[in-house]
C-alpha cells in the first residue's frame, strides 16, 4: 500500500513539477520517483508529450483566434463578464 501512496503523490505532484513549483526536495522526490517507478514512468512521458504539443500549437499563427474574437474575449475580461 505504500508504494500505491508514493504513486499517488507523485502524479498528483506531476504538474506543479514541470511547472516549477515544487521545492527543490520535493522535486527531487518525483523526479527520482518517476526516474525509477516503471508504473509511472508513462504518465510523465505523456504530460511531457502534450505540453510540447500544446505549446507548439499555441505558438502558430495558424491557429491563432481571429482578431474579432480576440476583441470581444478581451472586453469581456476587462468587464468582468
Amino acid at each position: 500500500m505504500s508504494g500505491d501512496k508514493r504513486c499517488l503523490d507523485a502524479l498528483l505532484n506531476l504538474q506543479p513539477y514541470l511547472d516549477g513549483e515544487l521545492s527543490e526536495a520535493d522535486a527531487e522526490v518525483v523526479r527520482r520517483h518517476f526516474e525509477l517507478c516503471k508504473p509511472c514512468s508513462p504518465a510523465l512521458t505523456y504530460l511531457r508529450s502534450f505540453r510540447d504539443a500544446v505549446h507548439r500549437a499555441s505558438s502558430s499563427d495558424t491557429l491563432r483566434a481571429p482578431d474579432t474574437l480576440r476583441s470581444k474575449l478581451a472586453e469581456q475580461l476587462r468587464d468582468g463578464a
